[in-house]
Parts: C-alpha cells; sequence; structure tokens
C-alpha cells in the first residue's frame, strides 16, 4: 500500500515538473483513484465490459480525461468516460466527479449514488465534509485531498492506506472525527 502512495506523489511531483494544468492534474488522479479503492465484486462489470468514470454536468476536462484514461484499466477492464446530464442514471459508472461549477447539487449527486458503490470525486470546497468521498482540489500547483471514509464504507467501498496516508484529511463517519 505504501507503494501506492508513493506512486500518486511521484504523478503529483512529475505532472507538476511538467507545468501541467490544473485539469490534467485532476484527471490523472481521478485514473489513480482507481487502483487505491476497493470496490465490492458483484459491483463490477464483466470482464471486458468498461469501467465507466463519469462526469456529471459541466465537464472541466475536455479531452483531458479521455487521454489520461487511454490505455488503463481496471482489473482487466477498460477504462473509459462518459458524460451525465443531471438526472440520468448513474449506475453504470464506478467513479463519478462533479465540478466546482456544479457545487450547489452536492446533495443531489449524493442522493443519486446514495447506497451504490460509486466512488464520488467533487472539486468543491467541503465537498468530502458534506458527504462526497474525495474532495479533490489543487492548491499552489499541488494536488490536495480530502477523504471521507465512512461515506465510502456506508457504499461498500474501501479505500486502501495509501491514499489515506497522503490525504489531507480523513474523515471517518464512524468515528464522527478526521485527521
Amino acid at each position: 500500500m505504501r507503494l501506492l502512495g508513493v506512486a500518486l506523489l511521484v504523478v503529483s511531483g512529475s505532472l507538476r515538473a511538467q507545468q501541467v494544468s490544473e485539469y490534467q492534474l485532476k484527471a490523472a488522479f481521478l485514473v489513480k483513484f482507481t487502483a487505491f479503492v476497493v470496490w465490492p465484486p458483484k459491483s463490477l462489470p464483466p470482464p471486458k465490459e468498461p469501467f465507466v468514470i463519469g462526469i456529471v454536468g459541466a465537464d472541466p476536462f475536455g479531452r483531458l480525461l479521455d487521454d489520461a484514461v487511454k490505455d488503463k484499466s481496471v482489473e482487466g477492464r477498460p477504462i473509459v468516460v462518459r458524460r451525465f446530464a443531471w438526472g440520468q442514471s448513474l449506475d453504470a459508472c464506478r467513479v463519478v466527479f462533479m465540478s466546482d461549477s456544479e457545487g450547489r447539487k452536492v446533495a443531489r449527486l449524493l442522493l443519486a449514488t446514495q447506497g451504490k458503490p460509486i466512488l464520488t470525486v467533487g472539486e468543491t470546497e467541503r465537498f468530502a465534509q458534506q458527504g462526497g468521498m474525495i474532495g479533490l482540489r489543487v492548491l499552489n500547483s499541488r494536488a490536495a485531498m480530502d477523504v471521507n471514509l465512512g461515506s465510502a464504507r456506508a457504499n461498500g467501498l474501501a479505500i486502501r492506506s495509501g491514499l489515506l496516508q497522503v490525504a489531507n484529511s480523513v474523515i471517518d463517519g464512524s468515528r464522527g472525527g478526521s485527521r
């Protein structure tokens, strides 16, 4: 697990060295998150079926996220990116990203994914504190993550220690506190 945490730091460091944009960095992290989350086996699509990262609402990535997932897979399943309008079913997704411009709709996203094995990632301030699983921001050209472990567990997901070690804060709903 420690190696995975180091991998995230290397991604962050190497991308910063290349002067990448905020959304190139966030796209790289979205892809890397798939290595740090354990989905219930029955929730994953059949082998060879795509592993879907969904963007709900406004898409700040353009082609950057599509480029980041190219030739990437999760347990043999190719990663694909799909865009969703509000109100569309997100059930095919295993990861859903919500941009800052959709900030007022955090509760709506959480309701749509409640009880489902879907990793929710958002860039709004206090996303994880509001019940999202990973709040992802870029501060001073560095990725900063807040992880809500309680929300992940409530939806049947496990987050590996390597990600928790590099998170800015970890909210553990079962204990009601954070570090």
